[in-house]
């Protein structure tokens, strides 16, 4: 007599069809889409002032970067925040309103926070963006507020001419210091960022200083940029033995 056996039972595992619609990023879109619209209105109807419109955006543009990051969306977040620094920089250079130099310093503030959230990312194009960010944004925000300072204001009739060797020394230290480091690590996103700033100090000196200033305060700058220019190749070249053996 054969033995039989129970048949296996059949067991379906139909697979859920995949949506064709994601409803998710349509109401997320949405939202963004009426909070602009929004804003608008409140500009409109409550007859807010444009720079404070200003402030919003490049508020919620950091708000956005930091969401961006969070979610990996990374290359986005530094996007979003390049687009807020410039319309920043563009409202102040039209219309020299203080306030646009908050709106920047917000910008500044977002890249720098990026920059260190992945410092540990060498070789993430986000990094390398997150740097250039830093440093465009602090040339922009520096240059700004130093001729809100002494040019915009009463301080400019003071004739202290010496300041403007200050604020390319302020460029150039922190660029030739990234420049070695970045050389030492063979960090590409910092050595980026030093050469923005290097190259960004050496253009003002030929092409700005040299015309505003004379006598002494002239010999100063370039004697001054000449010997940290100097220290920095010299830096630059005892790292090249230790990064080839």
């Amino acid at each position: 007599m054969e033995a039989t056996t129970d048949p296996k039972p059949l067991v379906l595992n139909a697979a859920r069809p995949a949506p064709s619609f994601d409803f998710s990023k349509a109401l997320r879109g949405a939202g963004v889409v009426l909070l602009a619209i929004t804003g608008v209105l409140i500009w409109r109807e409550v007859a807010m002032d444009a720079v404070v419109l200003l402030l919003g955006v490049s508020s919620m543009a950091m708000v956005g970067s930091f969401w961006l990051e969070k979610n990996r969306k990374e290359v986005l977040g530094p996007l979003l925040s390049f687009a807020a620094m410039i319309l920043a920089s563009g409202w102040y250079a039209a219309l020299r309103d203080p306030l646009a130099l908050l709106a920047m310093g917000l910008g500044f503030v977002t890249f720098a926070v990026l920059s260190f959230v992945n410092r540990k990312r060498s070789l993430s194009p986000h990094r390398a963006l997150s740097f250039q960010g830093v440093a465009w944004a602090g040339l922009a925000l520096s240059l700004a507020a130093d001729f809100h300072v002494f040019h915009a204001s009463e301080l400019g009739d003071a004739g202290f001419l010496a300041r403007r060797v200050i604020l390319t020394v302020l460029w150039l230290v922190p660029g030739l210091a990234s420049l070695v480091v970045g050389g030492k690590r063979e960090d590409r996103a910092l050595q980026g960022f030093g050469v923005v700033m290097t190259l960004a100090a050496l253009g003002k000196l030929l092409a700005y200083d040299t015309i505003q200033l004379d006598g002494v305060l002239r010999i100063s700058a370039y004697a001054v940029a000449g010997v940290l220019t100097l220290i920095g190749g010299q830096l630059l070249t005892r790292k090249a033995p230790e990064a080839q053996s």
